[in-house]
């Protein structure tokens, strides 16, 4: 576990490395037991307990209380519940959930449940600040349009069928698509996907179509102003 101090005193960031694996084989009580055991030597390295734990990661501590915090939230970003909730859910004073759908599924395991907008990145505030004077430019046909998308290529979500049917039926338009399509990056749905794996595979060999990858923030936010 190291720490690192950064802009205040008030917030670090500390990173570490799984103490042990196995959540799939070893059976709940010791693996829950094992947690603890990873989540004190956390706290025990930063050198008090938090004052408010917020995950965001499903499954991750299942007991978020594990930390001592007078307050416990859990955000609902992104979520798809199958056999049981994550146990940061239950366990959470609050929740949170960015959209009617995720929320309804929290609700089911925590009526202190609440919707709350997405949050919206800093360098994509800057860009909308920068333009949003301007009159807006449409597009008028003497350039090839661009579409863009981004997200995670490799989750399960999308609906690819109807993706690639739109890519096909459109040749003389240039979809753009940025975030994470390579097998390398991660943990991902496509491990156990075909259709995931097939469609990145599409995407690759469709000549009307470019695979930007991850890129930071900021370049992001620059890049979509092209489509």
């Amino acid at each position: 576990v190291t720490v690192s101090w950064m802009e205040t005193e008030s917030l670090s960031l500390v990173k570490y490395n799984p103490v042990f694996f196995g959540k799939r084989i070893l059976p709940v009580l010791v693996y829950n037991f094992l947690l603890r055991k990873q989540v004190k030597r956390i706290v025990n390295r930063i050198g008090t307990a938090p004052d408010i734990v917020i995950s965001f990661q499903p499954f991750l501590f299942e007991n978020i209380k594990d930390f001592g915090a007078e307050k416990t939230i859990y955000f609902a970003a992104d979520l798809s519940i199958d056999k049981r909730a994550p146990g940061e859910i239950s366990d959470a004073d609050i929740c949170f959930a960015v959209s009617s759908t995720i929320l309804d599924q929290v609700k089911q395991f925590n009526k202190h449940a609440y919707f709350i907008n997405h949050g919206l990145n800093a360098n994509f505030a800057s860009v909308a600040e920068s333009t949003k004077q301007k009159a807006p430019t449409f597009f008028k046909g003497d350039r090839k349009m661009r579409v863009g998308y981004a997200g995670n290529l490799l989750m399960g979500a999308p609906d690819h069928e109807v993706m690639k049917l739109v890519i096909r039926n459109n040749p003389d338009i240039e979809f753009i698509f940025w975030g994470q399509y390579d097998m390398k990056d991660g943990k991902h749905d496509a491990l156990n996907s075909p259709e995931v794996l097939d469609f990145v595979e599409f995407l690759k060999n469709a000549e009307n179509v470019s695979l930007k990858g991850v890129v930071p923030s900021a370049m992001l936010a620059n890049q979509m102003q092209q489509m």
